[in-house]
């Protein structure tokens, strides 16, 4: 696909003009040989059926999506789009599943921190807490605090009491 299509579909989409850019995507589809291009596709579809309204079609469009999750996470485009679209829909339990399948494969910064932000969105603070010591370990202590955070989450969500000096201790 030429950067001149793909400009237009962005350019569409971007001045919220999302019936010209589902038309523009649905014609690229047509025409799409490179299935890394297709998975980019689909993915702007979803956000784009998701803006029209069409939340249903667009959930279909990500959980097709999902069943080619290995690929996608081959291009951190279609990625990232890609988990913009789960974020939208609120398919946070895929979210997660990308995200963390994403980090164990490219153990990055960016890519540790999006399982946080899916974690945080899930409200799973047990996987938070693990992936928070991880990233203290593996790149900075500052993310201690996520530790700190989410194992303060997790006890208030359980109904149990953590002592702050504890959370004070990991801190420090």
């Amino acid at each position: 696909m030429s950067n001149n299509k793909l400009d237009q579909i962005y350019e569409a989409y971007d001045s919220q003009n999302y019936k010209q850019a589902l038309k523009l995507v649905n014609n690229a589809l047509e025409k799409i040989k490179n299935k890394s291009e297709g998975y980019t596709m689909q993915t702007i579809k979803s956000l784009t059926l998701y803006r029209l309204g069409r939340v249903d079609e667009a959930s279909q469009v990500c959980e097709e999506l999902f069943r080619s999750r290995d690929q996608i996470i081959e291009d951190e485009n279609s990625t990232q789009a890609y988990l913009d679209a789960l974020t939208l829909i609120g398919d946070n339990e895929k979210s997660v599943i990308v995200c963390e399948e994403m980090a164990n494969r490219y153990p990055t910064l960016k890519n540790t921190q999006n399982i946080m932000f899916a974690l945080v969105r899930s409200g799973d603070f047990a996987k938070q807490q693990k992936w928070a010591m991880k990233l203290s370990k593996q790149f900075d202590e500052s993310y201690m605090f996520w530790t700190a955070t989410s194992m303060l989450a997790q006890s208030e969500l359980e109904g149990k009491t953590i002592s702050f000096d504890l959370a004070e201790k990991i801190l420090t």
